[in-house]
């Protein structure tokens, strides 16, 4: 039997049960087994972020590998494995900011930057304060050139046009977004 089949296997077993405690060793097995063939990077990091939540504890060894998942020439299986990397940040608020970063990084790969966009805006979303942070360290990060445009583009285009329902308390996210602004003015300042 290949690794895709035992993959199905697996995830049929996850998908059909009730209480998924026993379960444990099928969704170790998905995580350990090995991912040769696109389509099954595809179908992993397809079944394991969908399962996560019934396997909290096992969170470390998800996120290696889900990350080992994004080692592909697919673009197919890279955006695949980018928006479902996500849907573990939603099991997982504490790793929201690692999320973000990622998402930084990414943009400075060669790949269309509307699809960590697509990615960037439900986490901006869930916590706007925390993720506004993070862009703007980017922006204002001297080793981040490459991204500073894109991230700007991102706040312009995908921020700003939704400050009514993100920005909320209004006031506080306004100022704190000033703040944000006098810091990268003063980062400009510093380099020049």
């Amino acid at each position: 039997m290949d690794h895709f089949e035992e993959l199905l296997e697996a995830g049929e077993r996850l998908k059909n049960a009730g209480d998924m405690s026993h379960l444990v060793e099928d969704y170790i097995r998905i995580l350990k087994l090995k991912k040769n063939s696109e389509k099954e990077k595809l179908l992993a990091a397809t079944m394991i972020p969908k399962f996560f939540k019934y396997f909290l504890t096992h969170l470390d060894e998800v996120v290696s590998t889900h990350f080992r998942l994004f080692e592909t020439n697919d673009n197919k299986v890279f955006r695949t494995t980018m928006m479902r990397y996500l849907v573990l940040c939603t099991h997982c608020p504490n790793k929201l900011p690692m999320a973000v970063n990622f998402l930084m990084e990414i943009l400075s790969y060669e790949i269309d930057s509307r699809d960590v966009y697509k990615a960037l805006l439900p986490l901006v979303k869930k916590d706007t304060k925390v993720s506004l942070t993070i862009l703007f360290e980017h922006i204002w990060n001297p080793s981040k050139t490459d991204t500073r445009e894109k991230v700007l583009n991102f706040i312009k285009d995908r921020v700003y046009t939704r400050k009514t329902s993100l920005l909320n308390p209004r006031e506080e996210m306004e100022m704190y977004v000033t703040d944000l602004i006098k810091g990268c003015l003063e980062v400009a300042v510093d380099e020049s």
